[in-house]
């Protein structure tokens, strides 16, 4: 069956228009957030206590086995 000659030749539907966001502040701004604490030590962030555990020296290393002095 043959197509008819304004199918072919039709233009397709215009695309609905895309809503445009609203331009400003958002309605329902964030709350501000804490202040940012500064790392290390300090009024908040006490100085951390030793541990107690000793950190054992390093073991230095045994020297090479050389030639029998006898």
């Amino acid at each position: 069956m043959p197509i008819a000659a304004e199918r072919l030749t039709a233009p397709p539907a215009p695309p609905e228009p895309i809503p445009a966001d609203p331009v400003g502040p958002s309605p329902d701004p964030a709350p501000p957030g804490p202040d940012p604490v500064p790392p290390g030590p300090g009024p908040d962030r006490p100085t951390p206590e030793p541990s107690g555990v000793p950190v054992p020296d390093p073991i230095p290393p045994e020297p090479a086995p050389g030639p029998d002095p006898t």
